[in-house]
């Protein structure tokens, strides 16, 4: 199994903190490509934390470049005069799907999870490989609460060529000027019917049923697309409004969440209450989207 995050821009700080929990639970390959090969950060990461650091421009997907060239007028971004160097936050998110492939390709890798840097995770992914090989799905992805969107925790058996190739015809295809990748792969999905949506919810009939469709009352898995890191962490006050449809009511107080220490493994993690089957399930990552990770770690 690999662990795959990007970043394309100045390697915020925090990418201490993210690797730093992924290394509480994991011990296997982790691969980061950036582009700021020489931040002082990287020393940290490879020598201390192992983590395979691959040079942006060894994975650089040109044909994606001159696609975006012709149809970069399409991704706006409403905050990007706040985001002080992240103005083009949405053009390198959907560029991170083609450049991870690129790596993906390169070295031949199986098994692959992909992370954004902001998420922390809570079990060793390697006891959810069983569980990822069993769909008989190529990819997974998670949906968004309430809107037809699919971001954050992916699993992928091989290559993504498919999802490339459909979100490069979609930037020609699509005549909106708010495309984003969590939007395409969402519709990809909704074409091709290959994505295993994983559960961030328990069954409630008030949230998208994406969400919740694929929800075992008996194996109880729950993971965070952005709702639960928003809700147990808080928000980015840049993305506030704009991610408003992240949850289901910011009052609602049916939600139940609760921090427990591992008796096994000594370490904090988030539960949340399944209120059909009153059980408090692991929520396996969070997106922590107010990027305050150190609120988040397990120890």
């Amino acid at each position: 199994m690999n662990l795959i995050y990007s970043f394309i821009g100045k390697l915020p700080d925090y990418i201490i903190e993210s690797i730093y929990q992924t290394r509480l639970y994991y011990r296997g390959d982790i691969y980061l490509i950036i582009d700021d090969i020489n931040n002082e950060k990287i020393k940290i990461l490879s020598n201390i934390f192992k983590v395979k650091i691959i040079n942006y421009v060894d994975v650089k997907d040109d044909n994606f470049l001159d696609k975006m060239e012709i149809n970069k007028y399409k991704f706006i971004c409403p905050y990007a005069e706040h985001l002080k160097g992240r103005e083009l936050l949405f053009i390198r998110s959907y560029e991170r799907i083609f450049i991870i492939n690129n790596l993906i390709k390169l070295l031949n890798l199986k098994d692959n999870i992909i992370l954004e840097i902001d998420n922390l995770i809570y079990s060793n992914p390697e006891r959810l490989l069983e569980y990822f090989r069993n769909l008989n799905y190529n990819y997974t992805a998670l949906a968004a609460f309430n809107k037809h969107h699919c971001i954050g925790y992916m699993y992928s058996k091989d290559n993504l060529d498919k999802i490339t190739n459909f979100l490069m015809e979609y930037m020609d295809e699509n005549n909106t000027n708010d495309i984003t990748e969590m939007r395409g792969i969402y519709d990809y999905e909704k074409k091709y019917k290959d994505i295993y949506l994983l559960p961030v919810f328990f069954n409630r009939n008030d949230i998208n049923n994406d969400c919740y469709k694929n929800y075992d009352e008996k194996e109880s898995y729950i993971f965070d697309g952005a709702a639960h890191g928003i809700k147990l962490i808080g928000r980015d006050l840049v993305h506030k409004k704009a991610l408003d449809y992240l949850y289901i009511k910011e009052e609602d107080n049916t939600i139940k969440y609760k921090w427990k220490i591992d008796k096994n493994d000594g370490l904090k993690k988030p539960y949340l209450l399944d209120t059909n089957n009153n059980k408090w399930v692991l929520i396996h990552n969070l997106h922590i989207h107010s990027k305050n990770l150190i609120e988040g770690l397990s120890i």
